[in-house]
């Protein structure tokens, strides 16, 4: 084959890939990746196709294959995706290395796909500026991109690097503008995948803010890609579960979360807290240092609910500054309006208002209304406190109300099961604090334990539940008669 119908096939090949036919261009050209005399160009579009596909170890045959053998361009390319694949191995920091070299020595596509790759390296390792930094760079030299199909598949990857860069910098906004861009480009090119991809995007930042919008575009996601790409689909299912959580849709976020395999090690507490099941802290010292401050936050909000509030505030605020060096403002964010309930609940009030008083101006403006680790009895806390003292009140009094729709509704679902008023009370007060024991549910309510568990026992077979344990039992049965939880 000659050199020029080599490098016609391999563009052809990556416009199909562009197009989002990487399934096809793997079955297609199995014999073509076989052969011992591939060329670079070719070794290059094939190892695409292979990485979009998820099979690592052929990409990295490929690319390796391409860098060692292309052309300054291809090599470039080659080292920037080699980057892209250390990511996906953990191997972060030299990714982060090997792209900016690549970086340094490309120009036009080659340059804009080594910074991009730099900036995906960055961020996993929680530095948000070099991140935004290096997808910045990529954008302004993905203009200069002749080719059509190159161009928009390049800034296609971009913006999808920018929505999640800008979510963590706290940037909503800017992110729902990068999310846009990217379906308009989905549009333009009709692939499924861009399509599924950029509903994915448009809902990450929807229930970033706790836009119950994210829901619809997660379905549009599913229905473009989420059933074809198999890895994408479940991680689909897991952010989508974690936003019917933060929502209120308890059974809804746990079918989904058990379908997609997938355990967050930051999130399965708050799953387990949402579901009334018994919590273990997440381990933040046997872990990545990247993963620390997610794991921290995390502690802090189960050290909070089982009333464990000097811990709670020493691991909230050791998250809030590794988020603060990180420039990770939306988890800094939700890890500090956690210590404000942890203060509340420990009579701290002038250190809450503090932190209230930060952080409101941005919860107002972006139009936030969940936030990372999101438990709704320390929100309410907090919003109970904004209320009384002045801070924002019509935006507080949206988070009480939201609670309070969803109280009334399941105060009416058990009136028409029957439940007396004392069982309606008791019911309710295990379902927002599941940690607590009969014992101290009892205390709390001024009523001896026997009374709790006879009243207990009673409503469970009122509402027709079984005979296991927990107050998780309990809530999927009042979620599966209706729909309770579920804030729209």
């Amino acid at each position: 084959m000659l050199d020029s119908e080599m490098d016609g096939r391999a563009a052809e090949i990556e416009r199909a890939i562009c197009r989002g036919e990487s399934n096809l261009v793997m079955l297609e050209q199995a014999e073509l990746r076989a052969r011992e005399d591939l060329d670079a160009a070719l070794a290059f579009s094939l190892g695409r196709a292979a990485e979009d596909e998820q099979d690592f170890a052929e990409a990295r045959r490929l690319f390796e294959r391409a860098s060692d053998l292309g052309s300054p361009g291809v090599r470039t390319r080659a080292e920037a995706h080699l980057a892209y694949l250390d990511y996906y191995a953990g191997r972060c920091e030299p990714g982060f290395a090997r792209a900016r070299a690549a970086a340094r020595s490309g120009h036009g596509i080659a340059a804009g796909e080594a910074h991009l790759y730099a900036s995906v390296n960055a961020i996993a390792l929680n530095r948000a500026l070099d991140a935004l930094d290096e997808a910045h760079a990529a954008r302004n030299f993905a203009v200069r991109v002749r080719d059509r199909d190159l161009r928009h598949d390049l800034r296609f990857r971009i913006a999808r690097q920018l929505v999640h860069v800008l979510v963590q910098y706290g940037d909503y906004s800017a992110a729902a503008a990068e999310a846009e861009t990217a379906s308009a480009i989905a549009r333009a090119t009709g692939s499924a995948r861009q399509l599924g991809l950029a509903a994915y995007l448009r809902g990450h930042v929807c229930a970033a803010r706790g836009d119950p919008v994210a829901l619809t575009f997660f379905r549009e996601a599913d229905r473009h890609w989420g059933g074809s790409s198999r890895s994408f689909g479940r991680w689909l299912q897991y952010v989508w579960a974690v936003t019917l959580r933060n929502l209120g849709n308890i059974s809804g976020a746990h079918n989904l979360r058990l379908a997609s395999g997938i355990k967050v090690p930051w999130e399965e507490p708050l799953f387990d807290l949402a579901e009334g099941s018994p919590v273990t802290p997440p381990d933040a010292v046997n872990c990545p240092t990247e993963d620390m401050p997610f794991r921290l936050a995390a502690r802090g909000v189960v050290f909070y609910a089982q009333g464990r509030f000097d811990e709670a505030a020493h691991d909230l605020r050791l998250a809030i500054r590794e988020f603060e060096r990180c420039e990770f403002h939306h988890e800094r964010r939700g890890a500090a309006l956690g210590l404000a309930a942890v203060e509340l609940a420990a009579g701290e009030l002038p250190v809450a208002e503090t932190i209230v008083r930060r952080e409101v101006e941005t919860l107002v403006r972006q139009d936030v209304r969940t936030w990372p680790w999101w438990y709704r009895p320390a929100v309410i806390r907090v919003a109970k406190f904004a209320l009384t003292i002045g801070v924002a009140p019509g935006y507080w009094r949206q988070m009480v109300q939201s609670a309070d729709r969803a109280e009334g509704v399941l105060g009416d679902v058990l009136r028409a099961r029957d439940l007396t008023e004392r069982q309606i009370e008791v019911v309710r007060s295990w379902l927002a604090e599941p940690q607590l024991s009969r014992a101290d549910l009892g205390s709390k309510l001024g009523i001896r334990e026997a009374s709790v568990r006879a009243h207990l026992n009673i409503a469970r077979r009122k509402l027709g539940c079984d005979a296991r344990r927990g107050a998780g039992a309990l809530r999927d049965q009042i979620s599966a008669l209706t729909g309770t939880y579920r804030v729209s």
